[in-house]
């Protein structure tokens, strides 16, 4: 009966520590450490893309960062396809390991869950 009641407390405690790391995560994903990426690669160490489709490296549209058309659909490395790449480029920039703000999809100059959202709908479409 006792060994019940403590393994009983124990999880309870576990869940608490759980559950107050996920949220201040999400709440506050500010407060995460940073690191800046090695030289030579794109966001969070992940290779580097190429440029916009269009070769010239200009952003002509505001509501597309960068010139990819796709990036508001959750394309956040422009490969053309909405992947784990893509996942992994947003969970590095969300969690604050990477300062870029590749997965802002809908250009509100923050990585949210709104972006996360656009992501998530369009994977492996």
């Amino acid at each position: 009966m006792k060994l019940k009641v403590i393994i009983i407390a124990l999880v309870a405690l576990l869940s608490g520590i759980f559950f107050w790391q996920t949220t201040n995560r999400f709440l506050y994903p500010s407060r995460a450490t940073s690191s800046t990426p090695a030289p030579g690669t794109g966001t969070a160490g992940l290779p580097a893309t190429g440029t916009a489709s269009s070769g010239t490296g200009t952003n002509t549209d505001s509501s597309t960062p960068s010139g990819c058309p796709m990036r508001a659909k959750g394309d956040y490395n422009c490969d053309g396809a909405v992947d784990m790449q893509d996942l992994a480029v947003f969970r590095h920039e969300y969690s604050g390991k990477a300062t870029t703000k590749e997965s802002d999809g809908n250009v509100d100059g923050k990585v949210d869950l709104i972006d996360y959202d656009a992501l998530r709908v369009n994977l492996f479409r």
